[in-house]
């Protein structure tokens, strides 16, 4: 329900402070005792449908609530309505309409002959909108960099009736129905949550939207979204005047347990020991035996040694990644040569360059070479023009759902292979991400990708277009804030494009790139795409051994645009070409270069015999004479 509040404001800004980690199924046991012991409550166990809602493509499709309608509410639900209208009329959102339900919801799997239960009764034919159920809406966080704690703004409205028709009347679409199976603890302000998604078994199959007032199936026959059953452990708070800083400082406090004060001031002796009181050390104390402290801490550096040799031999018998279909090719394409700035149109160049492929495997994978792959009869997409040996070796490893890490100078044809992962998630319905480290290249790709697949969405920190696009175009700031605080979008992902990844050796930004890939989760597939990086084995061993799963080098050092060296000395004395495309150095053009500079070379101003030139008696006249 809405908080509380005194007087009711026209506008409601609420604020959620988050933290997330990830448990896996094994330790969820053992997660629900710490945390029961930390709370002091046993669990509250929530089972809720949750119906996501997508909005308008563009904004000239956008509209609001109708207002006689919100008018009509009850008075402290006013504010939320009024301030989740004017969200939904400048931007499109997904929104999740949620539904608590229980075991009764679902249909009773298939019975034994032996079996002489009654079927239980499965009561979501009655329809979600004759249900009571919560309206939820949040924005885009921030990057992660722009403040410590993960926050984002949001609106919820519970107990309401009718929400499906109120959100589709404002041209919303249904997309996607999940599970939410739930542990919750409250401890003072701070509330913990270990959750899991689960999907429905006809969801997974179709292709087309569900109907939101079909029958659930049998509980048993839920599928987790993520491949590993990982559950989601969130500590959240909430703040409901997100304009106040100090209120938003002082609600993210954790209720730390308090610490015995008894032993605080207890003195000790030299060896550790702490004093006894004086009334328990006179003549009638009881006499007892000394404890063999010797031996116990003998039996404690055994067992800490112990301990260390375990460590040790874990990280020892760690299976290496298994490098292997170690390939090179020699290929040549012609180009246009250039004896200056301008390329001759009559004249054509022949270079000469290679191609290496490699791959980082799991150990135990079942890995089939590359050359023996078979392209599916219909590809994701084709060019008008014959594609390089690196790109068909890159392109596929993407069909084979493998990652890639792709190297090629500049205007080789990399973006060609991110194309490739793009149009291959369009057709199998998959999102995709493709990251860059500057707001500007991310711009440029947004308008590209946009022209050529229509379905593209842009987020940076100053600009968000269509979030809930199927292709995303946005900087590495913004997926990892993403992933930081859990975002649904993320669940629906299948390839992640990095753009420029050797940024990640970068001092300052590198951690950024570092963190984002750890991350995500492991269903997730990779497109690397980089200039130059120097250790790439090293760097896809480690794609390997994080998310356990194959990573493909493909490098070329064709450079489709020849490289030319030139030198322009000071005193615009014009350029002079000192490396040509072919790596021959032109000596007679070094050599004018450095006369050049010798003429104009000014006084060694070490050198006290030196004239001062253009100053007092040296002063140059219009004539080129000397005065004085």
């Amino acid at each position: 329900m809405a908080p509380k509040q005194d007087k009711v404001k026209d506008h409601i800004k609420m604020h959620e402070l988050f933290l997330t980690a990830h448990v896996p199924n094994d330790d969820l046991s053992r997660a629900v005792r710490i945390l029961q012991g930390y709370c002091g409550t046993k669990p509250q166990a929530v089972l809720s449908r949750r119906l996501l809602w997508e909005g308008p493509k563009t904004r000239n499709n956008l509209k609001g609530i109708d207002t006689a309608f919100i008018m009509r509410q009850p008075q402290p639900k006013i504010p939320f309505w009024r301030s989740l209208n004017e969200q939904l009329v400048r931007q499109s959102y997904i929104v999740t309409l949620t539904y608590d339900v229980d075991k009764s919801f679902f249909g009773q799997q298939e019975a034994s002959e032996e079996e002489t239960q009654e079927p239980v009764k499965n009561t979501t034919v009655l329809g979600c909108d004759q249900l009571l159920g919560s309206l939820r809406w949040n924005d885009l966080p921030d990057p992660a960099g722009a403040r410590p704690v993960n926050t984002r703004s949001y609106i919820q409205i519970d107990s309401e009736k009718s929400l499906c028709t109120i959100i589709q009347s404002i041209g919303y679409r249904f997309t996607r129905q999940v599970i939410q199976e739930c542990y919750r603890f409250i401890n003072g302000n701070v509330v913990f949550e270990l959750s899991r998604y689960l999907q429905l078994p006809e969801d997974i199959e179709s292709k087309s939207p569900p109907n939101t007032n079909n029958p659930l199936p049998s509980f048993n026959t839920l599928v987790s979204f993520d491949s590993e059953n990982k559950w989601i452990l969130m500590a959240s708070v909430r703040v409901f005047n997100g304009n106040d800083p100090e209120q938003m400082k002082n609600n993210w406090k954790f209720p730390l347990p308090k610490k015995d004060k008894k032993d605080k001031h207890k003195k000790r002796n030299l060896n550790g020991d702490v004093k006894k009181p004086a009334d328990d050390q006179d003549g009638d104390a009881e006499m007892v035996d000394a404890e063999p402290t010797a031996e116990i801490e003998e039996e404690e550096s055994n067992s800490l040694v112990k301990k260390k040799d375990i460590k040790r031999r874990r990280v020892e018998q760690e299976a290496e990644p298994v490098v292997t279909d170690t390939f090179q090719t020699a290929q040549s394409r012609e180009v246009a040569a250039s004896a200056g700035l301008q390329a001759k149109d009559d004249g054509a160049l022949v270079l000469q360059h290679n191609i290496q492929h490699q791959v980082s495997l799991p150990p135990d994978y079942a890995y089939t070479p590359i050359s023996q792959h078979k392209s599916p009869e219909k590809p994701a997409r084709v060019w008008p023009f014959e594609l390089d040996p690196f790109q068909k070796v890159s392109i596929a490893s993407i069909e084979r759902n493998e990652s890639v890490l792709v190297s090629a100078h500049t205007s080789a044809g990399k973006t060609v292979v991110a194309e490739y992962a793009i149009a291959q998630c369009l057709r199998n319905n998959q999102r995709v991400i493709y990251t860059s480290p500057i707001k500007a290249l991310s711009n440029q790709k947004y308008r590209e990708f946009a022209a050529e697949f229509g379905d593209v969405g842009l987020m940076t920190g100053d600009v968000t277009i269509n979030p809930t696009a199927t292709c995303l175009v946005m900087t590495t700031e913004i997926l990892r804030s993403m992933l930081y605080r859990g975002s649904e979008i993320m669940r629906e992902v299948a390839w992640v494009v990095f753009d420029e990844i050797h940024y990640m050796r970068d001092k300052s930004r590198g951690v950024v790139w570092e963190e984002t890939i750890i991350l995500l989760p492991d269903k997730v597939r990779y497109v690397f795409l980089s200039a130059t990086i120097p250790n790439a084995m090293q760097f896809a061993e480690w794609i390997t051994k994080t998310h356990q799963q194959p990573c493909h080098i493909v490098y070329t050092d064709f450079r489709p645009t020849p490289l030319q060296h030139y030198f322009f000395p000071a005193g615009a004395d014009g350029i002079h070409l000192i490396v040509d495309e072919k790596g021959n150095f032109r000596e007679e053009n070094f050599q004018k270069a450095m006369s050049s500079i010798e003429e104009k070379k000014g006084s060694d101003p070490a050198d006290i015999n030196a004239k001062q030139k253009g100053k007092g008696k040296n002063k140059k006249n219009q004539y080129g004479r000397t005065e004085g």
